[in-house]
């Protein structure tokens, strides 16, 4: 124990401590709680791996609704590991489920006990905060579940919750970065360029305006 500024001595802060790809209980004689809220739209599971080698450690692991009522009848008690990780799985209800890891330690001979090790949490039953939503116009997600929208590569467009691109008209362009440097949008060059939206979709048509004795060949030129 550690003495304060008017010299009381207060207690050792009791924790679970991120180690790497795991997070490990406390090792002193206090109670230390690792909690997880979630809320499901569907029945779902938690499921992680914990490595318990030391029985002067209680440890235990329970789940309860948003009125700290018990959602399961199972044990909450964890049995210690004798080789190595070991895989838990519980079932969620739908809705509210609050998830505690806790642990009270208890020193034999001064001794401080091996703490218990926890990684791996999984939840299934789709919480709010990751359903899907559909990409906005100008992008593409090529199939359902992807992490992010991909942006329409030039002179293509798309629409809403699309999973490609469509091509543009051939007197048309499309240029989501909003710049005139797109090759694409420069047949005549040097040109002025002097353009309308349309509205049927993203893309751009182009009357092209050269000077004389410029090269206006491209379609949609005149001179």
């Amino acid at each position: 124990m550690a003495a304060g500024p008017s010299g009381a001595v207060s207690p050792p802060r009791s924790t679970w401590v991120p180690r790497g790809d795991y997070v490990a209980s406390n090792t002193d004689e206090c109670t230390a709680t690792l909690m997880f809220a979630v809320s499901l739209k569907q029945a779902g599971t938690v499921t992680f791996e914990y490595l318990y080698p030391d029985s002067s450690i209680v440890f235990e692991f329970f789940v309860q609704n948003d009125q700290c009522q018990p959602t399961v009848e199972e044990s909450r008690w964890m049995r210690t590991t004798e080789k190595g990780w070991e895989f838990h799985s519980v079932e969620l209800s739908r809705g509210n489920n609050v998830l505690y890891w806790r642990t009270t330690a208890f020193s034999v001979w001064s001794k401080a006990p091996k703490p218990v090790l926890v990684r791996n949490i999984g939840i299934t039953g789709v919480a709010f905060t990751s359903e899907c939503f559909p990409c906005k116009p100008g992008t593409f997600a090529p199939a359902p579940g992807a992490a992010s929208c991909q942006p329409c590569p030039a002179n293509t467009f798309s629409g809403k919750g699309a999973t490609a691109c469509q091509p543009c008209e051939p007197d048309s362009y499309a240029a989501y970065e909003k710049t005139n440097d797109n090759p694409a949008s420069r047949p005549c060059y040097p040109s002025t360029i002097s353009s309308t939206t349309l509205s049927s979709n993203d893309c751009t048509r182009v009357t092209y305006t050269c000077s004389i004795q410029q090269d206006c060949t491209a379609i949609g030129s005149t001179v």
